[in-house]
């Protein structure tokens, strides 16, 4: 019966992997502008719900699903389809030109991917004790990895779930470019404006990634206009710049 049990949850989590491994690349994928836009679009409610449907499927079969891999183990793994969601959400969550404002994504962040940290290291709880009496680098190692994840996870996922849930409506405020500045990153040039800061967000300049349109277009001590959404979970994003009428 118990490798009965195991069979049928190796096919459960062969298939959830494989999900996960075509909704990483195509979001990746998506976020780089190699492939449709609507591929992102469809991808990213995949990367959000998909690792908490692993978590909890590990967690309902405690002992018998396993987080961690290693070769020839005989219990199903959720390791490596976990890890390709929860990177490529965090990568696209950093390859998103839209500027988040304010540290409210900090107030998500800290206690819920300490949670999902917390749910992970009660998942492999027995293994961890069993590695730590012979090999404690292993465990802290494998703990750091569990942690490192599940922000990347939680933080990509609050991320996505504040923009893509948010139906506020565009507000303009005026402020002024009193700084520009490219960066050149391994996906390219980035390019920033250092603005003023506006209706009492902020007591220092703000730099916002945008265009390079808008980069050549406007000038240190021009007025621009940027609009603002509130964002699902009260974490403002730009979503544009214009110039004044």
């Amino acid at each position: 019966q118990r490798a009965a049990r195991l069979a049928r949850l190796r096919t459960t989590t062969r298939a959830l992997n494989w999900v996960g491994y075509v909704a990483a690349v195509g979001g990746f994928l998506g976020a780089m502008s190699f492939v449709d836009a609507n591929i992102l679009q469809l991808a990213i409610p995949i990367l959000v719900v998909l690792p908490a449907l692993m978590l909890w499927l590990a967690l309902h079969h405690r002992g018998l699903v396993r987080l961690d891999y290693k070769e020839g183990m005989p219990h199903p793994e959720l390791l490596t389809g976990w890890m390709a969601c929860s990177l490529s959400l965090g990568m696209i969550a950093l390859l998103d030109p839209h500027t988040l404002l304010g540290d409210a994504l900090l107030q998500w962040l800290l206690p819920l991917a300490a949670l999902a940290s917390a749910m992970c290291i009660y998942i492999e709880l027995k293994p961890l004790r069993a590695l730590l009496a012979k090999q404690w680098l292993h465990a802290v190692l494998a703990v750091c990895s569990y942690v490192f994840l599940a922000s990347f996870w939680v933080g990509g996922s609050v991320y996505q779930i504040n923009q893509q849930l948010d139906r506020s409506l565009l507000r303009w405020s005026l402020t002024m470019v009193v700084g520009k500045r490219s960066e050149s990153q391994k996906t390219g040039t980035a390019y920033y404006l250092k603005v003023a800061p506006w209706d009492g967000l902020s007591r220092e300049d703000i730099a916002l990634q945008v265009l390079r349109s808008d980069y050549e277009t406007f000038a240190k001590g021009m007025p621009i206009l940027v609009g603002v959404h509130e964002g699902a979970l009260q974490m403002p994003w730009v979503e544009t710049v214009r110039a004044v009428q």
